[in-house]
């Protein structure tokens, strides 16, 4: 033994043993450290003296912990019988479990698994539905909507003229505010830049409390037309692109093409909502401000004090309903609802999700739980005797189970420090697995993390658990008789039988939780591989993206527009290693949309609010060529659909069929009808193209149509390039400086692969998916320990009657038989079960994903195959340990 080794250890047992025995021990140890080096080994001698020396510490510190609460306990409990009472059944408990530390380490870690994973997603729920704007006045903030049935999101709803009605006649509300989503360039410094920006009215800031950290907010005077070049810039965008510069306040900046001046800096982690970057006064000029039928603006209100949400939703409704009469066209089908903040800016998939998720989780706890009863009922079995002896001399049946329960809460709360580790890491594994460009349309991912909150939530969760799943085998361990236990020394034939079906009904239970959250675990795993790998109805892969947006005072009329985009194209079009070109108002798998009302040439639609909505498109000649989109019938555009030609357009294979007899919809015409009063063109259909997955929860193959450029120019063109090498991300560079050349202010965004474009949009199908397998597993991995420990315990209970059969001429494989016949049964009974809970959880799941899952026979059948060689692979090792007994050796112990 080294030197420092011996010498830390004296130091040890000095703090540790008392004054009269410290030599005796240390010379204790030394002699029979010398026997065991002569015996065994110099290295497991060294084993065995720190194993040793750690014991000896562990036993003092036992006992001054004991004798410190001895000397503190009557402080706290004198004339307190019940506390001093539960003082002392706490340290009977410590005591008891202190014997078992393998157990209680199961327990412990099982508990820690089951309650982890649902802290992780309680802490989601927190941060993301419940808690998900850190604002003054958040518990006021409301949102107002006009939603109509046929709208995707309730955001970006109302029209300009009704907000200002709104703001004109509620009472319920201290502030009533509105912005819309400003994607702004800014030009100037070393490179042109696309930021995310909202344009505010003059009441925002006022309703959301916050107050500037240099300058001044944008206020009420600052809606003015024509008095509206104002802009406040977020903290981070502050210190990064003006360097922290204080006299920022009062300069000109570019901003889309026109001059802005800088009135303020937002406060520190101010950047609702969405991280915004910058902020705008929102100024509607006169006939922009009696627009009813354009609705782009998100409206929020501060309720006064005392205003409760209903109040606020009777009295919006009554002035929606008046609106509604006065003006039916614009209207029409639409009521104004008030939600809390939180809900009416949340993703409208989002809780739906989340529910499937907590779902899950609590799956993975029920499991734990019927695992951990199960342990706790051997271990009830194993301590028969001694609470036999406990009943016989008059403790009551109340306070042993309560002996029990107390044990179990004790292991629950020493679990929590593992479940807040799991809690933890589930946490980063998701938050890694979201791309960074996604996390500002979550609102409250950052939040994401262990805190106070989810401490107490946790340790109470713990408790809870831990406290059920013990009553049963803590009410079950007092059922016997005190005398036929004692007189059999704690077998008991009826005993062992009742508690074997009860160990194998638990066993059942976890076979019948766990095939659901293995389906659903598929069904989600099965759809995000699908959506983010599956046919798209184009071909991603090759093909680099980029997203423009046109500053209107540069290209206010049409024909600066196409000269644009005309440009771009042909620079583009020169890059070395580009195969092809294309350009599209709206890029697939962005989640944006853009929908017209259409009327079909010959229908009997009279008005235009009876008139379809259909997702438009503007693209180039080469778009489809581009993309791989199939033309099924007819043609693509050509370089001959110019302004000055026939307008044509061109028809997705849904729409075709849609409104078309057997989809023959060349030749056919219809048209746009924005306004009733002035109906777009006649539109011809030249050419019918393939369907496309647009998004993955809604317009999937839609019918959908597109129209030319040049024809319908646009302020948004988005750029798709296919390389010839297939590596588009090369052409990175090339592209953007190809887009300078055509205009050196003009900024790009998202350039990236279309391969990672789709990854990204999928990425909350992905997560969700890969938090169903993880919970999949650990179900599963739960089910296998438990069956595994029942089979364990049978044949340890069973060892005797083993041996006589034996004995008596049963061969090793009938023995084996027999134990995976055991297993066989309790496994079928399980599935049987759990086939049906499958069905619904899958059907929920359809619901709760948009119809991204489909329940398919031959994945239930995948799944329950799986599971049953799961299991029956855990149950050979108990089976074969089985037919190892040796018949004498069993029938001696008799």
């Amino acid at each position: 033994m080294n030197g420092w080794e011996r010498r830390f250890v004296e130091w040890l047992i000095g703090r540790s043993v008392a004054s009269p025995w410290r030599e005796t021990t240390l010379g204790d140890l030394d002699e029979e450290y010398a026997d065991e080096a002569l015996r065994r080994g110099p290295s497991a001698a060294r084993r065995w003296y720190r194993w040793q020396t750690l014991g000896l510490v562990a036993g003092a510190a036992r006992r001054s912990v004991r004798d410190l609460t001895s000397s503190v306990a009557p402080f706290l409990y004198v004339g307190d019988r019940p506390m001093r009472t539960l003082f002392q059944e706490i340290r009977t408990a410590t005591r008891a479990l202190a014997h078992q530390p393998g157990l209680v380490l199961v327990v412990m870690l099982t508990l820690a698994l089951g309650v982890g994973v649902n802290a992780s997603t309680f802490s989601m729920i927190d941060a993301l539905v419940l808690r998900p704007y850190a604002l003054p006045n958040a518990d006021r903030l409301t949102m107002l909507t006009e939603y109509a049935p046929a709208d995707e999101e309730r955001q970006q709803s109302v029209s300009p003229a009704n907000y200002y009605d709104w703001r004109r006649q509620a009472a319920s509300f201290d502030r009533l505010a509105a912005f819309e989503w400003w994607w702004a360039n800014l030009a100037g410094g070393s490179e042109p830049e696309h930021v995310l920006g909202f344009q505010v009215t003059g009441e925002f800031f006022d309703a959301v409390g916050v107050r500037p950290a240099l300058g001044r907010l944008i206020g009420p005077a600052d809606e003015s037309w024509g008095h509206d070049h104002v802009v406040v810039l977020s903290d981070e965008l502050w210190q990064r692109r003006f360097g922290a510069r204080a006299d920022i306040i009062g300069e000109t900046i570019r901003v889309e093409g026109e001059p802005y001046v800088v009135i303020g800096v937002a406060p520190p982690g101010f950047d609702f909502p969405m991280r915004a970057a910058l902020w705008g006064a929102y100024g509607a000029s006169p006939e922009r401000a009696k627009t009813r039928d354009s609705r782009s603006l998100t409206v929020i209100g501060l309720l006064k004090a005392g205003t409760t949400l209903h109040q606020a939703q009777a009295e919006m409704s009554l002035i929606g309903r008046t609106l509604r009469e006065r003006y039916p066209v614009a209207n029409r089908q639409r009521e104004v609802q008030v939600y809390t903040l939180a809900y009416g800016l949340m993703d409208i998939g989002l809780p739906s999700i989340l529910e499937l998720v907590q779902a899950g989780a609590l799956f993975v706890l029920l499991i734990a739980g019927l695992n951990i009863s199960n342990l706790l009922l051997a271990r009830s079995t194993d301590r028969q005797r001694e609470i036999a002896l406990r009943l016989a001399l008059g403790a009551g049946r109340a306070r042993v189970v309560r002996q029990l329960v107390l044990e179990s809460a004790l292991m629950g709360l020493a679990s929590v420090p593992a479940a807040l580790g799991c809690a933890w890491l589930a946490m980063q594994l998701v938050k890694q697995a979201m791309p960074a460009r996604l996390e500002r349309y979550v609102e409250g991912w950052q939040q994401l993390g262990v805190d106070g909150r989810l401490v107490v939530a946790t340790t109470i969760f713990a408790l809870v658990a831990a406290v059920l799943v013990s009553l049963i085998p803590a009410v079950r361990a007092t059922r016997l008789d005190p005398n036929i236990s004692l007189r059999e020394g704690g077998r008991s034939a009826t005993a062992g039988r009742g508690r074997h079906r009860l160990q194998s009904l638990l066993v059942v239970g976890e076979m019948a939780l766990v095939l659901p959250l293995l389906v659903a675990s598929a069904l989600a795993t099965v759809g995000a591989e699908r959506f983010g790998h599956g046919p798209q109805g184009y071909e991603a892969a090759g093909v680099l993206t980029l997203q423009t947006a046109l500053p209107a005072v540069t290209y206010a009329d049409a024909a600066a527009q196409r000269q644009f985009t005309d440009r771009l194209l042909d620079q583009v079009g020169r890059v070395p290693g580009v195969a092809s070109a294309g350009m599209v108002s709206i890029l697939p798998a962005t989640g944006q949309n853009s929908s017209r009302p259409i009327e079909i040439d010959g229908s009997a639609a009279a008005h235009g609010q009876d008139l379809p909505m259909l997702p438009l498109r503007i693209t180039s000649a080469r778009y489809f060529e581009t993309m791989r989109i199939p033309v099924l019938q007819g043609r693509a555009f050509t370089e001959a659909d110019r302004e000055a030609a026939e307008p044509v357009a061109i028809v997705s294979r849904a729409m075709a069929q849609q409104f078309w007899l057997g989809g023959a919809s060349v030749g056919q015409r219809f048209r746009m009808v924005q306004d009733p009063k002035t109906p777009g063109p006649w539109l011809t259909v030249v050419g019918v193209v393939g369907d496309t997955v647009d998004d993955w929860f809604s317009r999937r193959n839609a019918p959908m149509f597109y129209v030319p450029y040049r024809q319908f120019p646009t302020m948004h063109p988005a750029l798709v390039v296919r390389s010839a090498s297939g590596d588009p991300t090369a052409l990175g560079a090339a592209v953007l400086q190809a887009l300078h050349q055509v205009d050196r202010d003009e900024p790009a965004s998202d350039v990236m692969s279309m391969e990672q474009l789709l990854r990204d949009k999928t990425a909350g199908l992905v997560v969700v998916g890969g938090m169903m397998g993880v919970l999949g597993s650990l179900a599963l991995a739960l089910a296998v320990v438990g069956l595994y420990s029942l089979l364990a315990y049978v044949v340890s209970r069973r060892r005797h009657e083993i041996g006589i059969r034996m004995a008596l001429g049963a061969d090793r494989g009938r023995v084996l038989r027999l134990t995976l016949r055991q297993a066989g049964v309790l496994m079928a009974v399980g599935i049987a079960i759990g086939l049906g809970l499958a069905m619904l959880l899958a059907k929920a799941m359809e619901g709760a994903l948009f119809g991204v899952v489909t329940l398919e026979p031959r994945m239930v059948v995948a799944v329950v195959l799986a599971l049953v060689v799961t299991t029956l692979a855990a149950s050979v090792v108990p089976a074969r340990r089985a037919t190892q007994t040796d018949p004498a050796v069993a029938l001696r112990e008799i």
